[in-house]
């Protein structure tokens, strides 16, 4: 065989080789086009697979099949207000959020319309477009990750408070609760409301309790009913090392967990993120130093419908915990 033909073949080889791989880690079923209703313009979405435990998001842009856009990471925007407060930056250079997003499905929609503009040139403007909305979940990830002060230590309510805006920030973590120890310095429905606050798939509730000591306290129905993981989640109120109002929906029900730091205050909680028009079945859980039990946590159970406003009358290092059944 002629050797100078032979070096090119191999050279071909390792050339094409590269290539080979790089087009093997796109997702294909993730492949997604858009083009213009003319036809010039044609963006397509998909996802690469990087690595064993990651997947991000990429596109292009083309017109009369010239690329415009080469190959570029997507990244995504998400509005909430707590996050870029917390950090200080737009929460959009985060990569969290656009890293392990599975695609669960699209929606079209076409648009040819005009409309009169108040002054211009032109009497009419036709707006004349191709839509397409893409939907994600977030993959999985670790069940919790440590890197807190939790119960080991005994914090206060103070730090408890500053938790939810920055460590939890960055996804779940285990931070040891307890409840029945008689070294933990908040209230026991500051305690009981972590389990709505903080998020953790992983969580145990007696760190240095034993399960014995439980004697049927009604407000533990509370975490007995607290799933692992959560369809929605949302930041009601709060402040930074002041106070927090969380609420997370698992199906229909909702759970709202409340805590203050070391210094009491009333919050007022509109139910406006329930269901529009329905009713529900509230069970509220508080601090009541007037009863007689080892606990002091007052259990009240009544009817309302979305919208309602509740307060809450929260103790020095104190809180309160909610869960939202709908009615039938």
């Amino acid at each position: 065989m002629n050797v100078n033909r032979m070096k090119k073949r191999i050279l071909l080889l390792l050339l094409v080789i590269p290539a080979l791989l790089k087009a093997q880690d796109v997702m294909t079923e993730t492949r997604q086009e858009l083009t213009s209703p003319d036809g010039a313009y044609r963006f397509t979405f998909y996802q690469r697979a990087v690595g064993e435990d990651n997947v991000q998001m990429y596109y292009t842009l083309t017109y009369k099949n010239r690329p415009v856009i080469e190959e570029s990471k997507l990244g995504v925007l998400i509005e909430n207000q707590l996050f870029e407060s917390a950090l200080g930056v737009p929460n959009d250079t985060c990569h969290f959020w656009c890293e392990n997003l599975k695609l669960t499905g699209t929606e079209r929609r076409k648009a040819d319309e005009t409309w009169k503009p108040v002054y211009g040139e032109r009497a009419e403007i036709r707006d004349c477009y191709n839509e397409m909305t893409l939907k994600f979940k977030k993959g999985e990830g670790d069940g919790a990750q440590e890197g807190i002060r939790g119960n080991e230590e005994m914090p206060d309510a103070t730090h408890n408070t500053v938790l939810p805006y920055t460590r939890f920030l960055a996804g779940a973590a285990d931070y040891t609760l307890c409840y029945f120890n008689g070294r933990v310095k908040n209230t026991k429905a500051h305690q009981l409301a972590m389990a709505a606050v903080y998020y953790s798939p992983l969580q145990f509730m007696f760190w240095y309790d034993r399960p014995e000591f439980y004697k049927g306290e009604e407000e533990l129905e509370f975490w007995k009913a607290i799933p692992s993981v959560w369809d929605d989640s949302r930041a009601l109120d709060g402040e930074i090392g002041e106070y927090i109002v969380q609420a997370r929906c698992s199906g229909n029900d909702w759970f709202v967990g409340a805590m203050t730091n070391t210094e009491a205050r009333t919050v007022t909680l509109t139910t406006d993120f329930l269901e529009p028009g329905k009713k529900y079945m509230l069970h509220l859980y508080e601090d009541d130093d007037k009863l007689d039990t080892r606990t002091k946590v007052r259990s009240t159970h009544k009817k309302i419908k979305a919208g309602d406003k509740l307060t809450l009358k929260l103790k020095a290092s104190g809180g309160a915990a909610l869960h939202f059944i709908p009615l039938r």
